[in-house]
């Protein structure tokens, strides 16, 4: 199924449904700002953040934290693996 905000899917008949973390829900909550459509991220002006905004928030977070810097991308083996290990 086509979805023009999100483009295209893997095919015609498909979803994009993911599972979220009982830990990560109340962090969606806040990022939505009790906004239930649209995107998840957005400027302070309520435009769609863009891809290499991304990068730069996520540094900063990472830096805050005190951690090195991981590639995005990398987050989804590290969920999982920590996943996997817990059972």
């Amino acid at each position: 199924r086509r979805d023009a905000t999100n483009g295209q899917t893997k095919s015609e008949n498909s979803y994009r449904t993911i599972s979220v973390p009982t830990e990560a829900h109340a962090a969606l909550h806040a990022a939505a700002d009790g906004r239930s459509s649209g995107p998840l991220f957005q400027t302070r002006i309520g435009t769609p953040e863009q891809f290499h905004g991304a990068f730069y928030y996520w540094g900063k977070l990472l830096a805050s934290l005190g951690l090195p810097y991981r590639n995005i991308h990398q987050l989804r083996h590290s969920v999982a693996t920590l996943q996997i290990a817990s059972g």
